[in-house]
């Protein structure tokens, strides 16, 4: 019947189909018990069912015998594990439960996915527990779940679910917890987005906060001043004071003081000037800070590279001609460190960029 009335075109077939539902719902749910029927549509707002979690979700219990035995009867729950104690249901069964839990009790889903969050969360799984949370309207939890979260999972290589946070949060609700704003800052830049890392920026600029952030930074203001030192907006002689004040307040086992330590030191490679062959020296007074000071190797390449998030304007387009910086030959990247500052130097780096870098400029191995 589904094939016949697809007039050719593929078939996307779901557990909410007309044809799907009324089938599993004659010959699956109104053949089991009201509580059975009404456990299958509650639970159905799990990804994957097990015993306890079941029990905290519906407020009840022995919901791991009930698991055992709706896997013995064959409907449509499948074992995830060889101990038989986490399941899940059929996917096209799953829709079907949600649609007919929508339909029959609509007022307890929000219920559902908060209890499933605090399990989650309390048993050490707060990926979980967010992701039930955003079908809530529990907003302050949210935003300071994802907030601890984004950088981890981002670091896993997962940027794709930080951005999916971050839209189902929506902007209204980042703007209401400022060190949520940073991170989606950060976003907009690692990704090649101007005009949504200068939105995000001008919001972190104007706020403030003054509890501890849930984003594990020692507070808003070093968050703020890592971000700005990453984004050099205002040149690096501001770089430098902000990745300082990063540096300052993050304590020595953090990881992000090793990354504010970083960031000041790119900025003390772009501000350095060729005076001669072999000779360089600073075009600005730099900290007494010894984390914080410019260091040079003799053998290795000094890498500086600046994303179009930070120097390309919104919607400047890349012109003909211009090409991929690493088939392009060095001198002329190296030639942009020979600017007097990063503002004289934009045209060559914006000429110059790939998706997220405007120019990878190495000096050459021997120079100091």
């Amino acid at each position: 019947m589904i094939a016949r009335e697809s007039d050719g075109q593929p078939l996307n077939v779901t557990g909410d189909d007309p044809y799907v539902a009324d089938y599993l719902y004659r010959e699956a749910l109104t053949r089991q018990p009201e509580d059975i029927q009404r456990f299958l549509r509650r639970t159905a707002v799990l990804d994957q069912l097990y015993g306890p979690l079941c029990d905290a979700v519906l407020g009840s219990s022995a919901s791991a015998g009930r698991l055992r035995h709706l896997e013995a009867t064959n409907l449509f729950l499948i074992p995830l594990d060889r101990r038989r104690q986490w399941y899940r249901y059929h996917a096209l069964f799953r829709e079907f439960l949600l649609g007919e839990l929508s339909r029959s009790e609509p007022d307890v889903i929000t219920t559902l996915h908060e209890r499933a969050a605090d399990w989650y969360e309390a048993n050490g799984s707060p990926q979980l527990a967010l992701e039930h949370l955003l079908h809530t309207a529990d907003w302050d939890r949210s935003v300071r779940l994802t907030a601890k979260l984004c950088l981890p999972t981002y670091m896993a290589g997962h940027l794709s679910t930080v951005q999916r946070w971050l839209a189902a949060i929506g902007d209204a609700n980042i703007e209401r917890y400022p060190p949520l704003a940073v991170l989606a800052c950060w976003e907009g830049v690692l990704t090649g987005d101007p005009t949504r890392a200068l939105r995000w920026a001008a919001v972190v600029d104007a706020a403030s906060f003054d509890i501890a952030p849930a984003s594990g930074t020692a507070s808003f203001e070093s968050a703020r001043a890592m971000l700005r030192a990453g984004m050099c907006a205002t040149g690096p002689d501001s770089m430098v004071a902000d990745a300082a004040l990063a540096v300052g307040q993050e304590p020595a086992w953090s990881p992000r003081r090793a990354a504010s330590s970083s960031a000041s030191r790119r900025s003390s490679r772009v501000t350095y000037v060729k005076t001669g062959k072999g000779k360089r020296a600073p075009t600005r007074g730099w900290s007494p800070d010894s984390e914080i000071r410019p260091s040079w190797n003799h053998t290795v390449s000094v890498l500086a590279r600046f994303h179009i998030g930070w120097f390309r304007r919104p919607g400047e387009a890349r012109g003909a001609g211009q090409v991929d910086p690493g088939n392009e030959p060095a001198p002329r990247a190296h030639g942009c460190l020979d600017k007097p500052g990063i503002d004289a130097a934009e045209p060559e780096l914006a000429a110059a960029d790939q998706p997220h870098c405007a120019v990878a400029a190495r000096v050459a191995p021997g120079e100091k």
